[in-house]
Parts: C-alpha cells; sequence; structure tokens
C-alpha cells in the first residue's frame, strides 16, 4: 500500500542529494508539493497518482540535479517561485 508520508520523505531525500541543502527552499517546495497532492487527491485521484503528478509539476530531483549544480541561491528562489506558479494553475 502506498505510503504518502513515506514516499515525501523518500523526495525530501532526493531534493537533498540533488543539491537542495537549504531547509527554507525545501520546506517550501514540500508545501507546495503537498498541496498539488491534495488538490489532486479531492479531485478524486488516488494517492499514489496524485504525488506523482505532483512531482511532475514540481520537478523531478534527477531533472533539477544539473539546475543545483550551476546554481547558487537565486536559483533556489526561482524554482521555489516557479514550483508555485505550477500549483498554482
Amino acid at each position: 500500500m502506498f505510503d504518502l508520508e513515506q514516499a515525501i520523505a523518500k523526495w525530501r531525500g532526493q531534493m537533498l542529494s540533488a543539491g537542495l541543502k537549504s531547509p527554507e527552499p525545501m520546506d517550501e517546495l514540500e508545501s507546495h508539493l503537498r498541496e498539488e497532492v491534495a488538490e489532486q487527491m479531492r479531485a478524486g485521484i488516488n494517492a499514489a497518482q496524485a504525488f506523482e503528478i505532483a512531482i511532475q509539476r514540481i520537478g523531478r530531483a534527477d531533472a533539477l540535479k544539473q539546475e543545483f549544480r550551476r546554481a547558487d541561491g537565486l536559483i533556489i528562489t526561482r524554482l521555489v517561485q516557479l514550483a508555485g506558479l505550477a500549483c498554482a494553475s
């Protein structure tokens, strides 16, 4: 059975491995992730599928890894802003 909390913990670990070390942007991204999961579930999608949709919208660690390698604190701020826009749409 799918465990949303465990999936989010694993996602956080992937984000940390990808280079997002600062707690504030990580907490912000997780908040957006949770909001998106909740929105998908309200639409009738099961938790596992809702989580997959949410991470697609927020971004997967492997896709973001190159950005984190090239980036400094400004790109992290931009990613948080973009994640907020993606969740709002």
